[in-house]
């Protein structure tokens, strides 16, 4: 059994990726600790929030163009199609470049006018830092391109060391600008200028990646340049819109709106005082159980290339098969992570405290939030193969519907809870959101149990790669 294990490519990956996700982790709670004790709990706090104003703004026009490229680079890649590669490739770097304009020219007049209409005028200021984050999409080009091509190869050990040295790199510059500067706003750009870093480590990698004789061959970057113009985007959007719809509706739903409602309503609809420095404690409490979950991350970025490889092998058994180990072990790998953490929680606030420099009074309510998003965090750790089900079983119209119906039922949950309880109100409301995780599976498994995934892959109507963006001649 054990040495099965060892020679399954899957649980190989799986596990260069847990302990990338492990390191990016620890970096990131590192990051929110620097930011705590050099700008303090209301510094953080409007750091996070600017970075939440530019997430939801990215959210709303976002089309889920890295996880198509990587479903389709996997397919392409199990059926020997390494001149598709390229297609993609630059498809996905098009489509970066032409978000990334229209985000940033739009966000000239969106933000700064918009966030003091739903704050106060006292936060002017931080409709101006999220537009500054709007350069973000055209400076991570590089990165992104890396990301998709070793994701969709399998080439983990590459993603891994991109992930890695991106992380650390925004690590170095934050805490530069932290120590040097002691502002939210240098803080904002090192986040901002930290995007360039990746993607010179990525565009780095990849022309290492690309002459090391192993694997899938990959095109040149001055291949990808050449097909960048004539490449079309209706092909490749189609399937990227309603990817990034979903992504944008849990993202908004579970990371986003939570934060903001807490500041916004915090501002205006209740007696919460310095809603700032709650949004840096939640901020804070989520970082620490994300670290737990990057148990459940390796098993899920690496679902996606593989369950697309089983696509283009056309072995409906085996796509069952794999997804049932996804979600069971990955959610009790994740859960068993969980709980470690919890009581391991407050023994790692004192060691900050005592050595790192965390303020006191980040303790008692980062615990009291961390218990709580437990819950929800639990619920999601049998979520991995979610997404990847639905793409490569090509059931993308269910999720949608499913995501969306809760979605409009999370956010009045949301408001009601924030005002009843402001502090711990939207800890709650993740919590409750997660539940939706019972729905999904309880469709896929009448899925399986109805046979009908033994028709998938035979004809057209099951596919699950899309007609690759081919170059114009």
């Amino acid at each position: 059994m054990l040495n099965k294990l060892r020679s399954s490519r899957f649980v190989r990956d799986s596990a260069i990726l847990q302990g990338s996700g492990g390191i990016v982790s620890g970096c990131q709670v590192l990051t929110s600790v620097l930011l705590a004790s050099q700008l303090g709990s209301d510094g953080m706090g409007l750091h996070f929030t600017a970075v939440k104003i530019y997430a939801l703004y990215f959210m709303l026009l976002n089309v889920g163009i890295a996880s198509a490229a990587i479903s389709q680079i996997g397919g392409a890649v199990t059926r020997g199609q390494s001149d598709k590669i390229a297609d993609w490739q630059a498809f996905t770097v098009k489509s970066y470049v032409l978000i990334g304009v229209f985000l940033f020219v739009a966000g000239f007049w969106v933000l700064p006018s918009l966030v003091p209409l739903v704050t106060d005028e006292a936060y002017e200021e931080l409709g101006r830092w999220a537009w500054w984050l709007c350069l973000s999409p055209l400076f991570d080009i590089g990165r992104v391109l890396a990301q998709i091509t070793f994701q969709g190869t399998r080439r983990m050990a590459y993603l891994a060391r991109l992930e890695v040295g991106t992380e650390v790199g925004r690590l170095s510059l934050i805490a530069f600008a932290v120590f040097v500067f002691g502002t939210p706003q240098a803080a904002v750009l090192a986040t901002l200028f930290s995007c360039l870093i990746g993607s010179a480590i990525g565009l780095s990698l990849y022309r290492r990646a690309a002459n090391d004789g192993q694997g899938t061959a990959l095109p040149s970057l001055g291949t990808i340049a050449s097909r960048v113009r004539a490449v079309p985007l209706r092909v490749g959007m189609r399937l990227g819109i309603r990817l990034g719809l979903l992504r944008s509706i849990d993202a908004l739903a579970f990371d986003v709106f939570p934060p903001l409602v807490l500041f916004v309503l915090g501002v205006h609809a209740s007696e919460l005082e310095q809603p700032e420095r709650w949004v840096a404690y939640f901020s804070m409490a989520q970082r620490f159980m994300m670290v737990p979950a990057v148990l459940l991350s390796g098993v899920a970025r690496t679902a996606l290339p593989a369950l697309s490889g089983v696509a283009g092998l056309k072995d409906p058994e085996a796509f069952r098969r794999g997804f049932i180990r996804i979600s069971v072990f990955g959610g009790l790998i994740s859960l068993v992570g969980i709980v470690a953490a919890l009581f391991a929680l407050p023994y790692l606030l004192w060691f900050l405290q005592e050595f790192f420099w965390l303020p006191n009074d980040y303790s008692e309510p980062v615990n009291q939030l961390a218990w709580i998003l437990a819950i929800g965090y639990a619920l999601k750790g049998f979520s991995g193969g979610l997404e990847t089900f639905y793409i490569v079983a090509n059931r993308l119209r269910v999720t949608l519907v499913i995501t969306t119906v809760s979605m409009m039922m999370a956010m009045p949950m949301l408001v009601y809870l924030t005002l009843k309880l402001p502090t711990t109100g939207p800890a709650w409301s993740i919590n409750a959101n997660y539940g939706v995780v019972f729905l999904h599976l309880a469709y896929i498994v009448w899925f399986f149990r109805s046979g009908q995934y033994r028709s998938l892959f035979r004809d057209g109507s099951s596919a699950p790669v899309a007609s690759a963006p081919a170059v114009k001649s």
